[in-house]
């Protein structure tokens, strides 16, 4: 078992090697690629844009309101459980930190000693946002799973902040809990909804989901600064 895993780790040693020397020297792939990294704007706003789209557009889906707000909880379970897995999976540093990619060249910051690589984060909620979608709406869903795939996950591998196997975990384990687990909370909103009989107050209803779907686009950076800095003040 460890020879296999020992394999393994060499095949992404060896991809991250080769992608990482590609994209330093393509300007073209970098030019592209790079706003994928940490631009808000063409990452995390696009499945926000789509989850407003669908939540205005007027196709007749009874329960439509009901799987979109449990599209947002099913993203916070599979960031949980990617968070939960990175802590108790042994440590595994990003390939910008790790000297059988970069030889020399290793790069250390706080948040490449710290964060472990494995599973990426950023795989797991674009590609649970992405199934979730997907069961609301194929074509969007679709158009979010080539996001995530081949803009989001793909630049991480390229610029070194994710081996190729972190991205593959997560987008597994994003993609399953979308399938598992967002009918069943679309279910207990709908029957709560119901029973309760909400009605869409847009003054109360709507700022409070663009808050949420603030985050998503931001990926929590807001929301882990001010926990940060709590834990810091409190301990």
């Amino acid at each position: 078992m460890s020879s296999l895993f020992g394999t393994l780790a060499e095949i992404d040693f060896s991809i991250s090697r080769n992608v990482i020397d590609w994209t330093e020297q393509s300007r073209l792939v970098r030019g592209i690629m790079a706003p994928f990294v940490g631009n808000g704007l063409v990452k995390g706003a696009v499945p926000a844009a789509v989850f407003w789209y669908l939540w205005f557009r007027n196709d007749g889906q009874p329960g439509k309101h009901s799987r979109l707000i449990a599209t947002l909880l099913t993203a916070m379970v599979a960031i949980l459980a990617g968070r939960l897995l990175a802590n108790f999976m042994p440590f595994r540093p990003r390939p910008l930190a790790t000297a059988e990619v970069m030889g020399a060249e290793v790069q250390t910051s706080v948040f490449l000693e710290e964060w472990s690589s494995m599973p990426s984060d950023h795989a797991v909620m674009f590609f649970v946002l992405a199934g979730c979608i997907f069961l609301i709406s194929r074509r969007a869903g679709i158009a979010l799973f080539l996001h995530a795939a081949f803009l989001v996950c793909a630049a991480r591998v390229l610029f070194g902040m994710h081996f190729l196997s972190d991205v593959v975990v997560g987008a597994i384990v994003g993609t399953v809990i979308a399938f598992a687990v967002m009918p069943v909370l679309a279910r207990i909103v709908q029957k709560q909804r119901e029973r309760r009989n909400w009605t869409i107050r847009p003054e109360m209803e709507y700022p409070l989901l663009f808050l949420v779907t603030f985050q998503f686009a931001t990926m929590f950076d807001g929301a882990r600064d001010l926990a940060v800095r709590a834990a810091r003040f409190l301990f």
